[in-house]
């Protein structure tokens, strides 16, 4: 009788067992979605699917710190520099984005220069990053996987360049907001920098200042000789297609086929979950609102940045075609709430989508993403080419900055422009 009972008992004990593993599994195959591991809901502690734990000093990201233009200065003076061909941009930054990282994770305070010695340091050899809008350093340096400390990591840069002098490499930046430029001291061999800059070939590209064109007031705008020829791009509406919605409302941890949704008058698609509602307008434009505000400490920049790229890039950034996605700007509001916006890149140029000129705009407040506009486009570079006008004379046209541009208003072929910056 005994036997019989321990044996019933460990029948019991078997079945419990393997129904826990079965809830687990099923649990583990995503067929019970749950809200919490949609974008916006989820806090900055909790583990993302694809990009892994967000901590307090920004994820790595060398993807997202790539810049628009890089410029390789040889020791015997030769220049390379890389802006319309991204191809050749991307192997440039695969040899130099490390060096980056090793720089400024080792600099130490950051002294104060002049504009003189800020065009030396932008000449000498070495290698510099130019980014399409002013950057936060505690932001890249997250991108960079690397720390910096002090107050200058509130500071922003625009370029950023790594230079050898007499006494071992510096790392300088311009910050746009108070106009004033810093160098500080670094660890990084100079052995290193010469090598992966040596023998980049001569681009003919060179800095105002070294044109004598002193009545433009930006002086360290680079101008590319010859590129008067840019390609048009063919537009299209990745959301048209079904796949494609179903994926990309997946991501936001919406199941299309099983959610709760219903269609408006004006033809707008409405999902609705717990905690967040969704809204498709036509086949480009995804807005995603956050049904309360949330309650908690406030992110740094870093973070909240970081967050909004994560779930761009596995959503508008997997169906723009040729285009890229790049970080815009982000703002803080008076309640701790950060404003950020990316936009598309193609061909070396920004593109201006629809009538805020930007792909994306979203609102994260203590760590969670509240609201987010996303233009869903892709655009693919085309063979035809327009010419404009030398970018010298638009640079003096422009008063220094300008920027290649794509005024995408809805249309299937856009056209190159120039635009003052």
């Amino acid at each position: 009788m005994d036997k019989r009972k321990t044996l019933e008992h460990l029948k019991s004990v078997v079945i419990v067992i393997l129904c826990l593993t079965l809830v687990f599994l099923v649990w583990k195959s995503g067929l019970f979605k749950s809200s919490a591991g949609a974008a916006g809901t989820s806090r900055v502690d909790t583990q993302n699917t694809e990009s892994g734990e967000i901590d307090d000093s920004g994820s790595v990201s060398a993807e997202a710190a790539r810049p628009m233009i890089i410029v390789l200065n040889s020791e015997d003076g030769t220049r390379h520099a890389d802006k319309y061909d991204t191809v050749s941009l991307n192997r440039t930054y695969e040899r130099t984005g490390r060096l980056f990282a090793e720089a400024m994770g080792s600099a130490g305070e950051p002294v104060q220069i002049d504009a003189e010695d800020w065009h030396r340091a932008l000449c000498s050899p070495g290698a510099c990053f130019m980014y399409l809008s002013p950057v936060k350093l505690s932001v890249l340096d997250g991108w960079l996987g690397t720390e910096i400390t002090g107050l200058w990591k509130e500071m922003s840069a625009r370029s950023v360049c790594i230079y050898e002098e007499h006494d071992g490499v510096h790392f300088a930046f311009a910050d746009p907001d108070t106009g004033l430029m810093y160098s500080c001291a670094t660890t990084l061999p100079a052995e290193a920098l010469a090598e992966q800059t040596a023998n980049a070939g001569e681009s003919g590209a060179v800095y105002l200042f070294e044109t004598g064109r002193t009545d433009v007031p930006e002086q360290d705008v680079l101008i590319f000789s010859g590129s008067y020829e840019h390609p048009f791009l063919d537009a299209s509406d990745p959301l048209a297609s079904g796949e494609t919605m179903k994926d990309v409302l997946r991501q936001f941890g919406v199941d299309m086929e099983s959610g709760s949704s219903y269609t408006d008058s004006d033809g707008t698609r409405v999902f609705i979950d717990n905690d967040f509602t969704i809204r498709v307008k036509g086949t480009d434009t995804l807005i995603y609102r956050l049904n309360e505000e949330p309650d908690g400490n406030a992110v740094s920049a870093a973070i909240a940045v970081e967050m909004v790229r994560d779930i761009i890039q596995r959503t508008a950034g997997r169906y723009c075609g040729d285009a890229e996605i790049r970080f815009l700007s982000a703002g803080a509001d008076a309640d701790g709430a950060y404003s950020i916006e990316f936009c598309y890149t193609a061909a070396g140029g920004r593109i201006f989508t629809g009538s805020s000129g930007t792909a994306v705009r979203a609102r994260v407040k203590a760590g969670v993403i509240t609201d987010m506009t996303v233009r869903f486009r892709s655009y693919t570079v085309g063979a035809e080419q327009a010419s404009l006008m030398p970018e010298l004379q638009t640079a003096a046209a422009a008063g220094g900055r300008f920027v290649l541009g794509y005024s995408d208003t809805g249309a299937g072929v856009i056209g190159p422009e120039w635009f003052a910056d």
